[in-house]
Order: structure tokens, then C-alpha cells, then sequence
């Protein structure tokens, strides 16, 4: 069997630190213990450290760092055209491409770089569809967004950032959702013939705890002065609107005002709400405790401090924040939504109800925090069948199998 050659394009800007940044590094992993049939090149573009290309091998995998240029002050959103041809210059420079090649792309502003590939070599692409835009950007609204991408007038940011997707997605020989309800959407809104589209759900490494966390841990339940007796939950993400992190922090400081009194909640990650939901939590700080970004290698140490996770997101494909709390057996309170229908209320999660609105129910999210602090016995059960799902359904064995042995047409 021909080894097969894998670029895998990542980009600096926030998504590497969060979920894109996971499954690129899960999909790296799983390349390292197959070096008899794979070489993956990391590409990584826009790197802020350096004026120079950096390009290291360790074994199979190799890294290739392309700086921005260095006209660009900040971080790089999107790759324009002129910086596009360059980096597949850079690209060439390294290597002669030939049709065993694989190209795999996880950001819909990479439209340029990825229609390079398309004109200049034989190369196979994959597109990666990790956030569905018409809910991120128009909050969940559907009307509102198909009226809008609809209307041939309508010239706004979203309209044309959703329009670069649908230009990667032609583009691509393979395009991978991460959920059913995103792939219906490729197909039906998208216009994708649906021999190209794959459901692939985010697979993730079982997650394992070493002889020095033990000390890290200690150390941190000083700092944060938590007892035996608190009840620790775990908010883990960005600081955005879209995670239903400002709703949680109003449920939560009601749940300690109703006499939750050793309950105590940590939120890990950054965002552009942070401040504001630091002055939310006045009076709190003792009890709501922001973390900030933690970097991925030490995520688990908060896992392994938490007795539950709450994700309170109506916006998900397949998160890894759910499947890592399944993997360290952390038992979860999600939202009674689509993106969460693989669990089971009750069975493997707890679930918020919605309102009638498809927002989150106030008195749903009490009622399922008290019930997840007093009930071991449920608890215990739910990591039991969420840890058994994780098994079954999202190794990143199976997503690097799925994604690259299945025939590309």
C-alpha cells in the first residue's frame, strides 16, 4: 500500500485554541501510530512569533510554520489572495504534489489557498465544516437568515462569510460534517451533491490522568481554596453569547441565593465577554470562580477538580467539551436540543429544557443543578452510560479511519 500524504491546514486565530485546535491535534496523534501508511504535514498559517518559515520532522509528522505577513498587526481572520498564492509558493518550494495527496481545510476563509489547490495540483481536498454559521450568526434564527440569504439585494458580512463556505464546500472532493442536522443543511441550503458529504462525528483520545497531576491539583485547590464539602461544576469554553454562559452565571447565582451554599462554579476560557461577565458576578467571586484559558495539556486537571459539567451551548456540531467530560467521567448538565440528541436525559446527561422561545428554561436550569448536586446514585449512572457511549461511538480512532480510508471521490 502507497503511503498516503496528508496537509493538514490550520490557522492563527481563535478556533485553534478551542475545538478546531482539538481535532487537529486528535487527527496528529492518531497519524503518529500509523507511520506505515500515513505523512501528515501540519501546516500551520499566519504564525505571529516568527518572520520565518519553520519546518520540523518527527518521524511521520511534519510541522510547517508560515508566518503572517508582516505588514499584519494582529491576528489574521482570513487568507486574502496575494498571502494565498504565497503560501502555496512556500508550499511548492517544499514539496511536488502528486494525486495520493490529501489537502484537509477546517476554516471557511481559506477559500483562496484551498482554490490554489484546485488549479495547480492533482491533489485530493477535504473541507471540515466545525460551526454552523447560519446559527452563530443569526442567533439560532432561520427565518431570519433564509430571508436574508435569500434576498439577492442582502449584501451583509454573514451573507458573504456563509457564501465563502458554500465556494470551500464546491470546491472540496469531501466535505465532513460533524452532525446529521449540518449535513442536511450542506445538502438542502448549500446545494451539495450528496455523494460528497460525510456525517463524521468528532472523536477524541481516552483521556487518562498521570502520578504528577496529583500535585497540580493540590495545588490548585488551595489557590482556589476549595473544601471537601463543595460541590465543584465546570464551565468550559469561549465567552461568547452562543454557549449560554451569561445564562448560566444568572441561574447560578440564584441557585446559591436559594441556599446551594456549597456549590461553586469554575469558568475556564476566554472570550470578548469576559469583563462583563467578571462585573456580573459581583458579590460572587467567591463562588464563581473565571479561570480564564487554560492551555489544552492542563484542561484535565479541571476535570478532574469538577463533580459536574455544565454546557449550556445551543450552538454545537459534536463538541469536545461533551467528550471529554465523558472520557474523565464527569457527569453533564446540557440543553434539550438537537446538537445534544445522542445523549439521553436522565441516562447519560441531564437536560435543560427549552422555552418557547428555543431559549433556555430558568426554572429547568435550577432544578436540573440541585438535582445533579443531591442524587449520587444518578450521577453515578449517568457517567457509567455517557463513558460506555464515549466508547462505542467517538474514539478518534474511529474519526481518522472514517475521515481518511473511506473512498474520496
Amino acid at each position: 500500500m502507497k503511503k498516503k500524504r496528508i496537509f493538514i491546514v490550520n490557522q492563527a486565530d481563535d478556533s485553534q485554541k478551542y475545538g478546531v485546535g482539538k481535532y487537529i491535534d486528535e487527527i496528529l496523534e492518531e497519524a503518529k501510530v500509523r507511520n506505515k501508511y500515513f505523512d501528515l504535514v501540519s501546516v500551520f498559517i499566519g504564525e505571529s512569533n516568527s518572520i520565518t518559515v519553520e519546518k520540523n520532522e518527527i518521524t511521520n509528522i511534519t510541522y510547517l510554520k508560515i508566518p503572517k505577513p508582516i505588514f499584519h498587526k494582529e491576528k489574521i481572520q482570513s487568507l486574502s489572495y496575494l498571502y494565498s498564492k504565497a503560501v502555496f509558493i512556500i508550499l511548492h518550494e517544499f514539496y511536488k504534489f502528486n494525486k495520493n495527496d490529501v489537502f484537509h481545510f477546517n476554516s471557511n476563509m481559506q477559500y483562496f489557498l484551498m482554490n490554489c489547490i484546485k488549479e495547480h495540483t492533482n491533489a485530493k481536498i477535504i473541507y471540515t465544516i466545525h460551526v454552523s454559521l447560519w446559527k452563530t450568526h443569526y442567533n439560532n434564527n432561520f427565518n431570519k437568515f433564509i430571508s436574508e440569504f435569500k434576498d439577492p439585494k442582502e449584501d451583509s458580512f454573514h451573507k458573504k462569510n456563509i457564501q465563502a463556505e458554500i465556494k470551500n464546500c464546491e470546491l472540496s472532493d469531501q466535505v465532513i460534517c460533524l452532525s446529521e442536522t449540518m449535513k442536511k443543511d450542506v445538502f438542502e441550503i448549500y446545494k451539495i451533491p450528496k455523494h460528497k458529504v460525510h456525517k463524521i462525528p468528532n472523536g477524541i483520545r481516552e483521556q487518562k490522568f498521570n502520578t504528577n497531576d496529583s500535585y497540580e491539583i493540590k495545588q490548585i485547590r488551595k489557590e482556589l481554596q476549595i473544601t471537601k464539602k463543595d460541590f465543584i461544576f465546570l464551565y468550559l469554553g469561549r465567552l461568547n453569547a452562543q454557549k449560554g454562559v451569561v445564562q448560566l452565571i444568572e441561574v447560578f447565582k440564584s441557585v446559591l441565593q436559594e441556599g446551594c451554599e456549597n456549590a461553586k462554579l469554575l469558568i475556564v476560557g476566554g472570550g470578548e465577554m469576559k469583563e462583563d461577565l467578571i462585573k456580573a458576578c459581583c458579590g460572587f467571586d467567591q463562588k464563581i470562580i473565571f479561570i480564564g484559558y487554560v492551555q489544552p495539556f492542563r484542561v484535565k486537571l479541571y476535570y478532574k477538580l469538577a463533580n459536574a459539567l455544565i454546557f449550556p451551548s445551543l450552538n454545537e456540531q459534536s463538541s469536545y467539551v461533551m467528550l471529554e467530560a465523558m472520557s474523565y467521567k464527569v457527569p453533564m448538565i446540557v440543553t434539550e436540543s438537537d446538537i445534544f440528541k445522542m445523549l439521553k436525559n436522565e441516562y447519560s446527561c441531564l437536560k435543560i429544557e427549552l422555552n418557547e422561545k428555543k431559549g433556555l428554561d430558568r426554572d429547568s436550569f435550577k432544578e436540573k443543578i440541585k438535582i445533579i448536586i443531591q442524587n449520587k446514585e444518578l450521577r453515578d449512572g449517568i457517567i457509567k452510560n455517557a463513558y460506555n457511549l464515549y466508547i462505542e461511538k467517538y474514539s478518534s480512532k474511529m474519526m481518522f479511519d472514517k475521515t481518511y480510508l473511506q473512498k474520496v471521490n
